[in-house]
């Protein structure tokens, strides 16, 4: 984890959630809708975390600095072990058009969409990270980011789709088929004009 991202992250929404994590024997932060393991920090109140984190007054006024007992506040979701999950896998330079800034995963049945920023907190490359999909009370898929067998983040998916995007995507998707068939034919044509020319 980035300390310094995360705390960004959390700036961005005026939002300081810490969860008292009694199994793991330490707390969680996060902003509503991202959260990350504060290991190797010191167990915090609000106070001492405004303190360590130079908050002043003012901005506390403003902000959300909250701690709380346990994942009651996430719906249910939790970084432990759960009935059902799924893998999902990382859809790389997805090149859709209206979710810059947005990584998409898929179990090939579906997409999601989950901040790029929030998986870069975790401070580790999307090689070295699985995800799993999971729900919670609320019905919300929420992403467990994991490093081995060690839970680096709960990431809340996107919601971008929309009828209207799924149109633009096919519109996109049509334009992509042509150009890449248009440009297949002009490859091939050089390429016979090539083979001519040795004959």
């Amino acid at each position: 984890m980035i300390m310094k991202k995360v705390y960004s992250l959390c700036k961005n929404v005026g939002m300081f959630n810490l969860i008292d994590d009694v199994k793991g024997g330490l707390q969680w932060l996060g902003n509503a809708e991202a959260y990350y393991p504060l290991e190797g920090c010191p167990i915090f109140d609000e106070d001492s975390f405004c303190a360590t984190f130079d908050i002043p007054e003012k901005k506390r006024e403003k902000w959300i600095v909250a701690r709380h007992d346990g994942f009651g506040i996430l719906g249910g979701a939790t970084p432990y072990d759960v009935e059902y999950e799924e893998e999902l896998r990382p859809i790389e330079n997805v090149g859709m058009p209206g979710v810059g800034g947005l990584m998409a995963l898929t179990n090939t049945e579906r997409i999601w969409f989950i901040p790029l920023d929030c998986i870069e907190a975790t401070g580790t490359s999307i090689s070295k990270l699985t995800f799993w999909a999971r729900r919670d009370n609320r019905g919300m898929t929420y992403i467990a980011v994991m490093r081995g067998i060690v839970t680096a983040a709960l990431i809340w998916t996107r919601d971008v789709l929309s009828e209207r995007y799924v149109r633009d995507i096919r519109a996109y998707t049509e334009l992509c088929t042509k150009g890449f068939a248009e440009g297949s034919g002009v490859q091939m044509q050089l390429l016979q004009e090539q083979l001519d020319e040795t004959v």
